[in-house]
């Protein structure tokens, strides 16, 4: 009895799991050049399989309206050259548009939600976001989305603490437990404007505080000025920029993400102001004609420049000027991040 009761119960569960489920997004169906699926009563695009270059996103599908166009729903499609997205639309996720080479994006007032990988920003030209846009906007004719100022949370440094329970005979390098200092976030409440998507003729406009993760991935850009304000360079925002020879940074920058320059094959000098208090993993990897980096900061510790790979793949002849006062402590910080031949010297 009591076996046949559990059963019951596990069927019973199962049962309401599918129901869950079916709830969130039913199996894939098709109408015309797309298939579909179903969330909360709405469509979402899952694929693509038309061939035209230029194209219009229906509003319905199904009867449904389309409010979603799914992870790498046009993933594959290099034909892709003009796209329409309709007012009705609210998301549009990652990769959805990665591999099209859309040259003119338009963004309806209806969407909320970009996902940080959503377009292969290579091909990019002109962006613009329609007015009434709740979340966005393209402000000044920036040539860019900016998501509009939000409060958050961000992170603004890195804290030295004492471990009370050091002890070197256990101390261990792959072990943070085991060290005599380890690191703390720092976290502080901000106004937030991100620029979420550039392009070839952005222009980062006033007001801007977070340039934001793969915001100009791959653009094809000789030189640029980050404006005053920014005090935030984001996950792989410049990634793969091979052709970025001058950036220009303001005072107001703290946070060099991970991976922010990864790969800008042509970048030969960096000056990182005096505010800056991180060098996040992979900064600067693969940057292989960096010679120079002039750092004005003082505000570095030993847990600001976080990887062993950071300055990998930069040049042979790497140069790092410091200032004077911090000559010793910055050598050992420099040392071991993926140069072995890094000279430290003082400005």
């Amino acid at each position: 009895m009591k076996k046949r009761i559990n059963v019951s119960v596990m069927l019973c569960m199962i049962g309401i799991l599918c129901v869950l489920l079916s709830g969130v997004r039913a199996q894939a169906a098709t109408e015309g050049n797309y298939k579909y699926s179903v969330k909360k009563g709405k469509a979402v695009i899952e694929q693509y399989t038309g061939k035209s270059k230029s194209v219009t996103i229906p509003k319905k599908l199904g009867g449904k309206k389309v409010t979603e166009i799914g992870e790498n729903a046009f993933k594959g499609c290099t034909f892709v050259k003009s796209i329409k997205i309709p007012n009705g639309v609210t998301k549009i996720d990652n990769w959805a548009f990665s591999d099209c080479k859309i040259s003119k994006l338009h963004i309806p007032k209806s969407v909320t939600s970009i996902a940080s990988r959503a377009f292969n920003n290579a091909y990019l030209t002109k962006i613009t976001v329609a007015s009434g846009n709740k979340v966005y906007d393209s402000r000044n004719k920036c040539n860019a989305i900016i998501k509009k100022a939000k409060k958050k949370k961000v992170l603004v440094g890195y804290k030295e603490v004492l471990n009370k329970n050091y002890d070197p005979d256990d101390y261990d390098a792959t072990d943070a437990d085991t060290w005599e200092y380890y690191p703390k976030e720092v976290y502080e409440k901000r106004m937030v404007t991100e620029l979420v998507l550039g392009c070839k003729n952005t222009k980062i406009p006033k007001g801007v505080t977070h340039i934001g993760s793969d915001a100009f991935s791959a653009v094809n850009i000789k030189k640029i000025t980050i404006p005053e304000g920014v005090t935030e360079i984001g996950y792989c925002s410049f990634y793969g920029c091979k052709n970025l020879k001058e950036i220009t940074f303001p005072q107001s920058l703290e946070i060099v993400g991970s991976c922010a320059f990864t790969n800008c094959k042509s970048l030969s000098t960096v000056t990182l102001p005096e505010n800056v208090t991180v060098i996040a993993d992979w900064a600067f990897n693969g940057c292989k004609k960096l010679s120079r980096i002039t750092v004005q900061s003082t505000k570095l510790n030993r847990f600001s420049i976080s990887d062993s790979d950071t300055l990998k793949g930069t040049s042979a002849n790497l140069v790092i000027s410091v200032p004077a006062e911090k000559l010793d402590e910055y050598t050992t910080y420099f040392k071991n991040k993926g140069n072995k031949n890094v000279k430290v010297q003082a400005q």
